[in-house]
């Protein structure tokens, strides 16, 4: 898939329970403002930075991702 996670959810939106997509819609967008992508191997992680704000691993580990996106599309990220 590429393009957002924002616009991934469209395709799913329908097969979501109602009490999950809200949170779903919420993390694609977060993935897609903060992070700046994700992928198979990270987005659990990050999902738990997402829910877990308190979890300081989790979110150190999306900061150093948002990094890495940030070097490989040439962007400053903060």
């Amino acid at each position: 898939m590429t393009g957002t996670f924002d616009g991934a959810y469209s395709y799913v939106e329908e097969e979501l329970f109602v009490n999950e997509a809200d949170i779903i819609l919420d993390f694609c967008e977060w993935i897609d403002k903060e992070i700046g992508g994700a992928g198979a191997n990270n987005i659990e992680i990050l999902f738990e930075a997402f829910i877990n704000p308190n979890n300081k691993e989790a979110v150190e580990f999306s900061l150093e991702v948002k990094q890495k996106i940030a070097e490989i599309r040439g962007k400053q990220p903060f």
